[in-house]
């Protein structure tokens, strides 16, 4: 007899918890990562960067068509014949979708907004460091994106 009187409340319990896991998933930032390089170095600091967004309240992992951040790396290591070096040189370009609606004749409209890019040495050991830089530099270039979006409007 008490079953049938809580068992509305439990469903609408479980309906408001869904609502609110899904509502809070769709303003997370969606952030595609590509990689380029075989440097196990490379590859880990990836590795790393995908777990921090994964476990990030702000950002999320999306296929390339579905995100609104890019996050382009190519990774190469500096000990001469080794994918297993000490050292590896990681060049990063971030771009955000361009939402304009495509015009042939208005070449902005046809490219991805580009943020920043930037080039960095990093030891075996820097993965971590690594991944949570490229991490606050999503957040401040797109924060600054937004910050020129509202000052020219």
């Amino acid at each position: 007899m008490m079953l049938w009187r809580i068992l509305p409340v439990l469903g609408l319990l479980l309906l408001t918890c869904t609502h609110a896991c899904l509502a809070a998933d769709s303003t997370k930032v969606s952030v595609f990562i590509s990689h380029t390089g075989a440097d196990t170095i490379g590859q880990r600091s990836i590795e790393q960067l995908k777990r921090m967004i994964e476990a990030s309240p702000d950002y999320k992992l999306a296929p390339g068509h579905e995100a609104m951040m890019r996050v382009s790396i190519a990774s190469i290591g500096l000990d001469t014949g080794k994918t297993d070096g000490l050292r590896s040189a990681l060049s990063t370009v971030i771009t955000m979708r361009n939402y304009l609606s495509y015009e042939p004749v208005e070449p902005q409209t046809w490219y991805p907004i580009f943020l920043t890019a930037n080039l960095v040495v990093i030891a075996a050991d820097g993965a971590d460091r690594f991944a949570s830089n490229i991490l606050s530099r999503i957040g401040a270039e797109l924060e600054r994106y937004r910050e020129d979006v509202r000052k020219y409007q």
